[in-house]
């Protein structure tokens, strides 16, 4: 599985050298990042977009969707360390792992939202 810099993602079987799925507006923005449930039967995407998608890795479906997890901030830098008032922006989703029945992401952690990834995983 990997994802493409305009937001399509790719499923190969590189024993069959083959591919298995090309979706190719998976996200908005490009994909940043990707973490593979335990299982294995769900992978899960974080996109410059800000979101997190569950993906079933058997039927190359979106199971789940969390939006703006991580939307662009931009904030105005310290003058004493950087060139005084330069407006810094930052967006989307750069690290996130499942673990158990949640996603870690670096900006939040989505605990209450979860309930759906928690559902998919206990079938």
């Amino acid at each position: 599985v990997c994802g493409g810099k305009k937001g399509g993602l790719y499923m190969f079987d590189l024993r069959a050298n083959r591919t298995l799925a090309f979706i190719p507006r998976a996200h908005t923005l490009n994909v940043k990042t990707l973490s593979m449930d335990p299982s294995e039967r769900f992978v899960a995407t974080g996109s410059s977009d800000g979101h997190i998608k569950i993906w079933d890795l058997a039927t190359c479906s979106l199971q789940a969707t969390f939006e703006d997890v991580h939307k662009k901030q931009t904030f105005v830098r310290p003058g004493e360390v950087f060139q005084a008032h330069a407006p810094v922006s930052t967006y989307g989703v750069i690290d996130m792992e499942i673990a158990g029945d949640s996603i870690r992401e670096e900006s939040a952690r989505l605990r209450g939202e979860i309930s759906r990834l928690e559902n998919l995983l206990k079938d």
